[in-house]
Formats: C-alpha cells, structure tokens, sequence
C-alpha cells in the first residue's frame, strides 16, 4: 500500500468517525426540539380553542393544561378567568367593573398566546 492510499483511507476513516459522531450529537437535539414544539403548539392550541368558544359566547369549556411551566400557568389563569366570568353571569350579579378587569386579563393571554404561537410558526386569527 503506498502512502498515498494510506493517507486517503485514513482520511475517509476519519471523516466518518466525524459524521457518525456528528449525527450522534444532532439526533437527540433534533428529538427534543421537535417534541418541545409539539407540546408548546398542542398547549397553544388548547387555548386557541378556548378563546374561540368563548368568542362564541361558550363559557363551559376549558383549555386542558398540560404542564407547570410558563405556558400551563398561563391556561390555568385563562381558565379561572373564564370560571370567574361565568360564576358572576350565573350569579345573576354582575359587576361590570370585574366583568371589564377579567376581560382585559383574557386580552392579555390571548395576547400572549398569539404571540407564542406565531413564534412556533403558526398563525394568528
């Protein structure tokens, strides 16, 4: 075998140790970033489906809170606001003033929510 084989043949070997271990690296990233938006977009459409039944004047359904992070925090405060709307209606005592501040609160979230779901590279209404 001359040198110059040699050479070629270690540098292949060489190459595809790099690739393999490469691959190795990339492939558990590549999971994990593909499951974290899949459980942020699952999240976000949850709530998405909230704010549209409550467009529709549907206070009885609830968005399914997935997790305790940021995101689970945020459906949970969605959802009591929600609650609260509906226990002041069903109270038949209305106090504007709480109906307008738990307004302003769902404004807030929907706000939020729009704006994590378009960084997932979905689309608001």
């Amino acid at each position: 075998m001359c040198i110059r084989d040699r050479i070629r043949s270690d540098f292949f070997a060489t190459a595809l140790r790099e690739i393999l271990l490469i691959t190795a690296l990339a492939l558990p990233l590549f999971i994990v970033f593909f499951r974290l938006r899949r459980s942020v977009r699952t999240s976000i459409n949850g709530v998405l489906e909230l704010a549209n039944n409550l467009a529709g004047g549907d206070l009885s359904h609830q968005a399914p809170v997935a997790s305790n992070d940021e995101l689970g925090q945020m459906t949970g405060a969605l959802n009591q606001a929600v609650q609260n709307i509906h226990a002041v209606l069903q109270a038949d005592k209305v106090n504007w003033a709480e109906v307008a501040e738990e307004r302003k609160q769902v404004g807030r979230v929907l706000s939020m929510v729009c704006l994590l779901y378009t960084s997932t590279g979905g689309r608001c209404c």
